[in-house]
Parts: structure tokens; C-alpha cells; sequence
């Protein structure tokens, strides 16, 4: 079964309640990985595929922000 973008949501939400750490940061890589692979995010800039999902969009960029900082 696929995770769900309400999963996803969850796990970073659990993720971040933790102090920043190198454990945190692979954590988050590691999701973002698998929401790549589950949601097919493009490794480049696609203007359509993220037309078609603003919300997968927001939430990666979001644990990208949060692993940069």
C-alpha cells in the first residue's frame, strides 16, 4: 500500500518535534527520498507536475527548508 500525503504530512510533523541532528537530518532525507520515489517527483523543475500537485509540492519543499536548516 502507498503512503498517503497525510502520512507523510505525520512523519515529518514527528520528525521535527525532535531537535535539529545529524540523526533528524538523515530521517528527513530518507522521507524525502521516499516520497520522490512514491509521488514520482521530478528531479528537475516541472511547471506541470507541480501544477498537478501543489500540496506534494509544499510539503517536500517544506522538509527540504527544514534538512537545509
Amino acid at each position: 500500500m502507498k503512503a498517503t500525503l497525510i502520512e507523510f504530512e505525520v512523519r515529518y510533523e514527528d520528525l521535527m518535534k525532535h531537535p535539529p541532528s545529524t540523526e533528524r537530518g538523515a530521517c528527513l532525507l530518507e522521507l524525502m527520498y521516499e516520497m520522490e520515489k512514491v509521488f514520482g517527483i521530478p528531479c528537475y523543475e516541472d511547471g506541470e507536475w507541480e501544477k498537478v500537485n501543489p500540496e506534494v509540492r509544499d510539503l517536500h519543499e517544506r522538509m527540504w527548508k527544514s534538512w537545509l536548516n
